[in-house]
């Protein structure tokens, strides 16, 4: 085993790790400091500023009234940064329970990290670790995730458990989960070295550039020159890559809201599978890349309240 890839790679893990965290304490302190230059500097961080973009997330908590639990996913996420809706901690609880008992597995993850540090609601550590059972037992990718590296062991190789949490998660498109085992493989730590099926994971991660997935791709393509099969299966990837051109284009956040309202009012199905990960609007498949803040991106926002 190579000692420096094993330290980079459980450093990568780390980071990724401490991303998914939340801090009560940290919110709790930002919270109660209410100084006009915090208050300015929070504003500017805010996605929702026009007039156009409120008016649309008062329009939504009718929706979300009606039981709708995209919206009230929304609604709930709004109440939890400040961001569309004066933030309000309980209430933002509250809808997020309601969209799970209305079916939505992103309220479900959600709230397991809100019970697990006490934000909204009092501290309840078994109440956390029952939510995220129930998130990852319905096949949720960043469920999955986080429960992967919870048990993840990268001095061994056999990390059956974890390695197949990962790949359902990858199944389902989750990028984190697709590139930490792009990272695995390719360097045989915590599952057995495969360098094509690295290859094939990153190949499908540059289609949507997700990180540096290109360039590692590259890197390993350029490593084939001693195995013409390899080489040849890698090159295949590639010309797959170069067959496929993406067309993804960043809307603006009021846009990505109307887009959502839209598919709200014309959308009678409340199905909360899709929460999370909006689809439909030619964004890309993550919510970060069509600017809204539900899952991960709520965890980053508070994060970032540190």
């Amino acid at each position: 085993m190579n000692t420096r890839l094993s330290k980079r790679l459980r450093l990568s893990v780390l980071s990724i790790s401490i991303c998914f965290s939340l801090s009560a304490v940290a919110l709790e302190s930002s919270t109660q400091k209410e100084s006009s230059t915090q208050e300015q500097a929070s504003t500017s961080n805010k996605k929702c500023k026009t007039e156009h973009c409120f008016k649309q997330f008062k329009r939504m908590r009718k929706y979300a009234r009606y039981g709708n639990p995209e919206a009230q996913v929304i609604i709930a996420n709004a109440y939890l940064t400040g961001d569309g809706l004066e933030q309000d901690l309980e209430r933002g609880v509250k809808y997020f329970n309601k969209a799970m008992k209305n079916g939505s597995v992103s309220a479900t993850y959600i709230l397991s990290d809100l019970y697990r540090q006490g934000i909204g609601v009092e501290k309840n550590l078994e109440r956390a670790d029952q939510l995220l059972k129930k998130a990852v037992g319905q096949g949720y990718g960043p469920a999955l995730y986080v429960t992967a590296l919870s048990v993840i062991d990268f001095t061994h190789t056999d990390n059956h458990d974890a390695v197949q949490l990962l790949q359902i998660a990858a199944s389902r498109n989750h990028k984190p989960s697709k590139y930490l085992l792009a990272q695995m493989v390719e360097y045989g730590e915590g599952a057995a070295q495969d360098t094509y099926e690295a290859a094939k994971l990153f190949s499908q991660l540059a289609f949507s550039r997700y990180k540096d997935s290109q360039q590692r791709f590259d890197a390993l393509l350029a490593q084939t020159e001693t195995n013409s099969t390899l080489k040849t299966q890698l090159a295949a990837l590639q010309s797959d890559m170069e067959v496929i051109e993406i067309t993804s284009k960043r809307l603006s956040f009021d846009t990505t809201v109307d887009n959502i309202f839209a598919r709200i009012k014309t959308n009678n199905d409340y199905q909360g599978n899709s929460i999370g990960h909006i689809k439909g609007y030619g964004c890309g498949q993550s919510s970060s890349a069509c600017g809204w803040m539900v899952d991960e991106d709520a965890k980053r926002f508070l994060t970032k309240r540190r």
